[in-house]
């Protein structure tokens, strides 16, 4: 189900600032991990949960959204990535892969509300 088109211009503009921010907000820790200083909290954060700065980087437009401009080199980058997949009008997260992860995504959720 489609609920949102962004026109490429716009996704891109959305991507680059999501793109900063995570930047901005990861660089004290690689810094500090660079130069091989401790950070009790951060270190923890990187080191006992899956996440990684890496994966922080990729802006995902989320289900429903469907990115236009699906013959673009840009969009096609999507489609190399886990759970997109190419509609006739560009690109979007497939409905396949929301149903394989509705049990991660309800238990994400609970921890979130509480």
């Amino acid at each position: 189900m489609i609920d949102t088109v962004l026109a490429e211009v716009d996704w891109i503009a959305r991507r680059e600032t999501y793109r900063r921010r995570v930047e901005r907000f990861l660089a004290p820790h690689l810094q500090r991990a660079h130069a091989g200083e401790a950070h009790s909290v951060w270190d923890f954060r990187f080191r006992h949960y899956s996440l990684r700065p890496r994966q922080l980087r990729v802006w995902h437009p989320g289900f429903g959204t469907l990115l236009d401009g699906g013959d673009s080199a840009a969009a096609r980058r999507y489609l190399g990535r886990t759970g997109y997949g190419a509609h006739p009008a560009g690109v979007t997260v497939t409905a396949e892969y929301l149903r394989a992860r509705v049990d991660t995504m309800r238990f994400i959720a609970d921890v979130a509300v509480g």
